[in-house]
């Protein structure tokens, strides 16, 4: 049986566990780290030009939309949510609990900059005016946060835990 860590597995469920790892993580991948990386490129390939407006005016507004930090956080996030599905039972999974929810707080706050998410409307899009809009979304940001302090909690614990005898 191979053991990893401190884990003794079978073959076949060490095999399952590799397979839910990537699906996972590849799901993690493409969701927290190549929409954000790639978020201009694949809005212009789903919404019709004639919908949008002068690229010139819409890359600033949505560059200002997605945080460069972003996709770095999502790889981690991807990395830490493979060793999660592999290690799971382990003495290493509560510290992996502990950093995927600290990692995933990270990613919302900064994804919800920090609760209001601010947009500067250039003057050329509202002939000659400039405008700002501001949108408190701290609310949502916490309440999508609650799942991941739980995961702290249970990392947590899971450290403290102390071995049987």
């Amino acid at each position: 049986m191979p053991k990893i860590l401190d884990l003794e597995l079978k073959a076949s469920s060490l095999a399952l566990r590799v397979i839910i790892g990537i699906i996972a993580a590849g799901i993690t991948f493409l969701l927290l780290y190549y929409l954000p990386a790639n978020f201009l490129s694949l809005l212009g390939q789903f919404v019709p030009a004639q919908a949008l407006p002068d690229p010139s005016i819409l890359n600033p507004l949505l560059s200002s939309l997605v945080n460069p930090s972003l996709p770095m956080i999502g790889l981690l996030l991807t990395v830490l949510v493979f060793l999660e599905c592999l290690l799971r039972g382990s003495k290493a999974y509560g510290p992996i609990l502990l950093l995927t929810g600290l990692s995933f707080i990270a990613y919302l706050y900064l994804l919800f900059h920090g609760g209001t998410i601010t947009i500067t409307l250039p003057a050329s899009l509202l002939m000659g005016t400039s405008a700002g809009v501001a949108v408190d979304l701290t609310t949502i940001m916490l309440l999508l946060m609650l799942p991941s302090i739980l995961n702290i909690i249970k990392g947590a614990v899971l450290m403290t835990k102390k071995s049987g005898p």
